[in-house]
Order: structure tokens, then C-alpha cells, then sequence
């Protein structure tokens, strides 16, 4: 999550006559500061919220609700990878579908709760992933 990291030049704007005055923050210094730049993850979902569409995804998600079905797809356990049975050729990541799950999906795609039943599609999963290249 560390961006960048680099040191402050503090000193390049201290007047010379604060130098040695006490009384003062604005005085000069003989430390240089640190700077820490990090990219924030809002819902601990691992991907970073300048690139994560879809805000507070649960992992593991609530769908499928009736069991994961051959070639549907859903967030069961706590990584990062959707589950499924027997997927072929076919793998998705929330890396892929820009920290969304599959209940995000449906309801962002506006396709009706029986898209869960059994987990997200092949061919759900394929058009969010496309629509986001």
C-alpha cells in the first residue's frame, strides 16, 4: 500500500533569525522529516480505493444463495479469488472486477436477485470485467 517515500526539506523555509529561538516552531531543525505516502483500502478488501468501484464489498460474500453451481462464480472464503466449480478456462479476482463481488455486480448491473441463487455467471462475470477495460 506504500506509495512513495521521501524527506521533508523543513529547513528550507526556517528564517535564519529563528535558528537557535526556543520559543518558537518555527525554529530550524537539525531533522529532516519523513514522508509516507500510502493508498488507503476503505473496506479491507485489498484493493486500493482509488481503483475499488464498488465500496464496502463483504468478503466472503452471502451469495450464492441455493450453492455454487458449475461455472458460477462468488467470494466464499477470505481470499481474493472467486470461487467456483468447475471453471474452465475462466478466473476472476477482485483484481479483475475492480473490488467488486458478485452481489455488487448483480446489483450494479441491475439483473434481479436470481442471478445469486447459484453465483454469479460465466457471462455475468465476463461483461463487468470487459466494461471496465
Amino acid at each position: 500500500m506504500v506509495t512513495e517515500f521521501t524527506f521533508a526539506r523543513g529547513n528550507a523555509d526556517s528564517p535564519a533569525n529563528l535558528v537557535n529561538d526556543d520559543s518558537t516552531a518555527l525554529r530550524a531543525s537539525d531533522h529532516e522529516g519523513l514522508v509516507l505516502y500510502i493508498n488507503k483500502d476503505s473496506d479491507n478488501d485489498t484493493i486500493t480505493d482509488d481503483v475499488d468501484m464498488c465500496a464496502d464489498t463483504s468478503v466472503p460474500e452471502t451469495a450464492p444463495s441455493k450453492g455454487l453451481n458449475p461455472n458460477r462464480f462468488a467470494l466464499l472464503d477470505g481470499d481474493i479469488v472467486f470461487d467456483t466449480k468447475k471453471a474452465g478456462k475462466n478466473s476472476f479476482s477482485l483484481v479483475d472486477t475492480a473490488g467488486c463481488s458478485c452481489e455488487q455486480i448483480v446489483a450494479t448491473q441491475g439483473l434481479g436477485k436470481g442471478h445469486l441463487k447459484n453465483g454469479c455467471s460465466v457471462g455475468v462475470m465476463k461483461v463487468w470485467v470487459e466494461s471496465l477495460n
